[in-house]
């Protein structure tokens, strides 16, 4: 998600109210049942197109590699559409546990910035950052609309851009995983 600098305090605000000022994490609300919690963060999310929603699509031959691969993959080609097409300047993505996982991060983290050096690429924990609910809610309802084919993607699909890893945007966003 793309937050402009001068509303980053505002948005990170709304979002620990809505999380109810703990850590999110929707797989963990919706397996307690917490839908009305899931709704409201959709329904902002949805309601409230700015800060900008982007989505990366991957082909299936990438796919085919290893969940690790496809990460590291994923966050470059993410990267380069954030800050070659968007202009962001600053990139903030979730730090995982640590151990094996956070030091293929810092891996991913590091080659990012060898590839983009004026792009500042800084780790942060769920528990620390509200704004990385946003970010979990869309990736939680597009996967659900892929796996399962529920609607939860469905107030998304005029918001969000889309695009492929070498930067072209998609266009049919209302037909995944339709």
């Amino acid at each position: 998600m793309i937050i402009p600098t001068d509303e980053v305090d505002l948005v990170r605000s709304h979002y620990a109210q809505i999380a109810g000022g703990i850590r999110w994490h929707t797989t963990d609300r919706a397996k307690v049942g917490d839908i009305e919690a899931i709704h409201n963060f959709v329904d902002y999310l949805a309601d409230h197109p700015d800060p900008l929603i982007v989505v990366l699509e991957t082909d299936q031959a990438i796919m085919r590699r290893s969940k690790e691969d496809v990460r590291r993959h994923s966050f470059m080609a993410l990267a380069k559409i954030l800050h070659e097409i968007h202009s962001v300047d600053l990139l903030v993505y979730e730090r995982r546990r640590p151990g094996l996982v956070q030091k293929l991060d810092d891996a991913s983290a590091a080659a990012v910035r060898v590839a983009l050096p004026s792009l500042v690429v800084q780790d942060a924990g769920a528990r620390a950052e509200p704004l990385l609910a946003g970010p979990d809610v869309i990736a939680w309802t597009l996967r659900r609309r892929i796996i399962a084919r529920e609607s939860w993607f469905d107030p998304f699909t005029d918001v969000v851009k889309m695009y492929r890893p070498e930067g072209s945007r998609v266009d049919a966003m209302n037909k995944i995983g339709r």
